[in-house]
């Protein structure tokens, strides 16, 4: 959990500077978020993440997805994996893999 704490402790201070996240900082932070199992709080910065303006993509996609397969929310991480192509997003053999 230490790591994420110091990653949302940066993440808050380039707000405060005046920074703009971009989807690779999302993603980290997504990633970040599933490892540790905060699987909503990984939802809330992919939702985000999309409503900001920043492409979501296929690192992100398969971070959600292994985070909710991790966890057992496979119906969730099937959904996702099924709404990529419709979103332009490119399946990867980590994708497949993770599934």
């Amino acid at each position: 959990m230490g790591y994420i704490r110091e990653a949302m402790k940066l993440w808050f201070e380039m707000i405060v500077e005046g920074y703009h996240p971009n989807e690779y900082i999302y993603n980290t932070i997504i990633f970040g978020f599933c490892k540790i199992g905060s699987l909503e709080e990984a939802k809330i910065f992919y939702k985000e993440m999309s409503d900001k303006g920043r492409k979501e993509t296929t690192v992100g996609c398969n971070a959600m997805m292994r985070g909710l397969c991790l966890h057992g929310r496979t119906d969730e991480a099937y959904k996702l994996f099924t709404e990529m192509p419709h979103k332009d997003i490119v399946r990867d053999l980590i994708t497949y893999n993770t599934l």
